[in-house]
């Protein structure tokens, strides 16, 4: 088990944490300057962002703001790429939520109350007390925002993270000794190559339901099956013929799709009483 995810509350020093079990495992770390390279190297630049600085950090983060679905089809893109090397350790941006379907993945949670994280705000920076209470808030207002934004995804929802670490009376070290003892399990499932495609075929299918309901395609009376090879056969109904004559449009713009088989007729409503 060496894909593994961190989400963390601002201090809790989640990054030194993350960056320690990286090292441990002997597998890359994904912070948010590494997914902002990977992002740029994906064609980030091709979409049209001139009013930004794309070497500034919290770039990924504005886009989200402008951008969102740029943003998530971004994300959704470096996520796949991690998950196809089969090991790493990410950071934050939703990766739990992105990775939810990737069984072998390994999501961990930090936390601890806000008055210890604001002692530790206070030292860190070396603010007031008042000034450190509203950082911690607005921090935790900010992630919680963007990720229920963003992913649909409750940062605080325990079912969402696989370990969730009080760190308040733990150190860095000790913190990167409880994830790496959890990660030799030898229950936890390694990754493998079909659990990796399992993932990219649930991606394609979110895909093609995203394109379908922008294009007011009802999806009810419709069955869309990610077969091998990126083949998609859908049957069922469309309540028109226009809806139907659609489709194979849609399945031409998206580039993942190989082909498709297409057994759908159009839908007339019984009668009912």
């Amino acid at each position: 088990m060496s894909l593994v995810t961190i989400t963390y509350n601002i201090g809790c020093d989640g990054e030194s944490i993350g960056n320690q079990v990286a090292k441990h495992l002997g597998v890359d770390f994904y912070n948010n300057n590494r997914l902002q390279q990977m992002a740029l190297d994906l064609g980030l630049t091709e979409i049209d962002l001139k009013e930004y600085d794309e070497r500034a950090p919290g770039l990924l983060n504005r886009l989200l703001s402008s951008q969102p679905k740029s943003y998530l089809d971004i994300m959704e893109k470096i996520i796949l790429q991690i998950a196809e090397r089969g090991n790493g350790v990410i950071i934050g941006h939703g990766s739990p939520f992105l990775l939810r379907d990737f069984e072998c993945s390994f999501h961990v949670k930090i936390h601890a109350d806000p008055a210890e994280r604001t002692k530790i705000i206070m030292a860190q920076q070396h603010l007031e007390k008042r000034a450190a209470q509203l950082l911690v808030n607005k921090m935790d207002s900010q992630q919680h925002s963007f990720l229920e934004y963003a992913f649909n995804f409750d940062v605080d929802d325990p079912g969402n993270y696989d370990l969730i670490i009080n760190s308040k009376k733990l150190s860095t070290a000790s913190i990167t000794r409880i994830i790496t003892d959890m990660l030799a399990i030898d229950e936890l499932t390694e990754c493998t190559w079909d659990a990796y495609q399992a993932m990219v075929r649930r991606a394609l299918l979110k895909k093609i339901h995203n394109r379908m309901i922008n294009d007011h395609i009802e999806l009810s009376s419709l069955d869309i099956e990610i077969q091998e090879d990126h083949v998609v056969v859908i049957s069922g109904a469309c309540v028109s013929e226009t809806d139907r004559e659609k489709i194979p449009r849609i399945m031409n713009d998206i580039p993942e799709v190989t082909d498709y088989v297409l057994n759908v007729a159009v839908w007339s409503n019984p009668a009912t009483g």
